[in-house]
């Protein structure tokens, strides 16, 4: 059962801009018993594992960046993830991102759990890591770890953090009890995840009470006009980011006028207040923005080579000088790093559509090396059908298929799907899509090859199996699916058929199947079989 810890908590101050790159702290409002609590777990020898929950903006960042600076004072070893909404299709990213530092432990593991840990990462070539073993690897390189020092670890952003990952985040956190290890994962408030199904605690982060916000207003905008003051408090609603954001954006007109746009929900309201900061900037530093935010990743060199590419001259780290100082991003050790997620989503939806095609187009130009990265910049950037796109997803889909990542290799061959030629050229590629009902499924082996075709799922000749995943994230918990696809031809694309390792629940979700199907028209064979 989960327990809803601190609900009625106030907040704290606004989003630090990365775990990762070590921003100084900034003071804490009305925390003071969140943090009393984070900090009595740090101090315990035993390990276990909390979900700190709240909506955007309400300091979850910032609570954790302040436990994060209490555990290296006491000498913890902190291994640290942040979700980036683009990077959710890149398949056991967010599980490097975390296990990087410590990675060499992966050589004190079994055989078996090296192998497929590495495997999930593309490091080692062999049969298609089960994402139970990588579980268990990660499970073993934390306690490997501990052995030395107390870990403390951390995913931030937990809800873009990718599926594959969270999915073994989740199954490492139900097993940390017996580890000198804690795990604090954030994720907005509202947004499904595996850790939902773990039966952790979790720590509900509410806004500041009236006292606190005023007491945050007053740091940061002293000399605010009382009307404005007032307006101010009413509309952030206790929202940390909004009482430190709002203020830059207030109108310039009279005090009794307000904010200067209409109420808006929170979010929207915030990224509206984001995007009008960075609406005066030089055209330069809005393409740097620009590409930053559409970039999955946070290295300031690729991101100012893309930004040329737009600008057709060479942008140098000078053009973010006007963004530094708007306190949009922050540059640290080569990293461009947003000061706040929404920082981000407001300068890619304030963008034009031919603009941000312009920016995926100039970053997949500058990660030619990078094949599985450039090809989602590549298809984002593509206005219409293109079969040669569509033919880089078929191969990203395989690569994805060899490292486990099966979630992602559907994502790639259903967009290689919407990619195809247009329909005067299908007949060509001998093709079609079809949808029909099959049997409903059965707990037990309709997960296996033979099962799925007794139960009604063709499987193409020449297909081959790649991975298997829990539809709910937990290796060991909630129904698995299996995926399979023809080498080299999404014409045979895929299939997906759900399967139980334990069964007591009725209903099953949908399974989508992508079969070959030779006709005269159409680009993919699609299946559907609901229970």
């Amino acid at each position: 059962m989960t327990a809803a810890i601190g609900d009625s908590s106030p907040g704290v101050r606004g989003k630090t801009a990365s775990l990762a790159v070590g921003r100084p702290v900034n003071r804490l409002y009305g925390r003071d018993h969140e943090l009393g609590l984070l900090t009595d777990l740090l101090s315990r020898d035993a390990g276990g594992a909390l979900i700190i929950r709240g909506e955007p903006g309400i300091g979850k960042s910032a609570l954790l960046a302040a436990v994060i600076a209490r555990a290296r004072e006491q000498g913890a070893l902190v291994l640290t993830a942040v979700g980036v909404q683009s990077e959710a299709r890149l398949g056991f990213a967010g599980l490097h991102q975390l296990l990087r530092p410590v990675l060499h432990l992966a050589e004190r593991l079994p055989a078996p759990q090296r192998a497929a840990l590495l495997g999930a990462f593309g490091m080692s070539e062999g049969a298609v890591p089960e994402i139970f073993l990588i579980g268990l690897a990660t499970l073993g390189v934390i306690g490997d770890a501990a052995d030395t020092s107390p870990v403390l670890v951390v995913a931030d952003d937990a809800q873009w953090l990718d599926e594959p990952s969270r999915a073994v985040l989740a199954f490492v956190a139900r097993r940390l009890a017996a580890e000198p290890a804690l795990m604090l994962v954030a994720a907005r408030e509202g947004l499904a995840s595996p850790f939902d199904e773990a039966a952790l605690p979790e720590l509900r982060m509410s806004g500041l009470t009236e006292a606190a916000a005023r007491d945050l207003l007053a740091s940061r905008a002293p000399g605010l006009e009382p009307v404005l003051r007032e307006r101010l408090i009413e509309e952030a609603a206790g929202n940390p980011l909004a009482l430190v954001e709002l203020p830059d954006v207030l109108c310039t007109g009279r005090a009794g006028e307000g904010l200067p746009w209409p109420r808006l929900p929170l979010t929207a309201r915030l990224e509206r207040a984001f995007a009008a900061q960075g609406s005066g900037l030089p055209a330069a530093a809005r393409s740097v923005l620009l590409v930053a935010a559409a970039d999955e990743g946070d290295v300031l060199q690729e991101i100012l080579d893309a930004a040329s590419v737009i600008e057709g001259t060479r942008v140098t780290a000078d053009a973010m000088a006007p963004a530094v100082a708007a306190r949009l991003v922050t540059v640290s050790h080569s990293r461009l790093v947003f000061r706040h997620p929404l920082v981000r989503s407001a300068t890619y939806q304030a963008a034009s559509p031919s603009h941000r095609r312009a920016a995926h187009a100039a970053l997949a130009e500058v990660l030619a090396d990078q094949p599985d990265r450039r090809v989602w910049h590549r298809a984002a950037a593509t206005l219409g059908p293109d079969e040669q796109v569509a033919a880089e997803l078929d191969e990203a889909a395989a690569r994805a298929g060899r490292r486990g990542a099966a979630r992602v290799a559907i994502d790639a061959l259903t967009g290689a799907a919407e990619l195809s030629m247009s329909p005067a050229s299908r007949p060509a590629a001998g093709r079609t899509r079809r949808v029909r009902r099959t049997r409903p499924w059965s707990p037990g082996r309709a997960g296996t090859p033979g099962a799925a075709r007794r139960r009604g799922v063709k499987q193409a000749p020449g297909s081959r199996c790649l991975g298997s995943a829990d539809a709910a994230g937990a290796p060991d918990r909630a129904p698995g699916r299996r995926w399979s696809v023809e080498p080299g031809n999404r014409s045979a694309a895929l299939h997906l058929a759900p399967h139980r390792r334990r069964a007591p629940a009725p209903d099953l979700p949908e399974a989508r199947s992508y079969l070959p199907q030779p006709a005269p028209r159409g680009d993919l064979a699609v299946t559907c079989a609901s229970a």
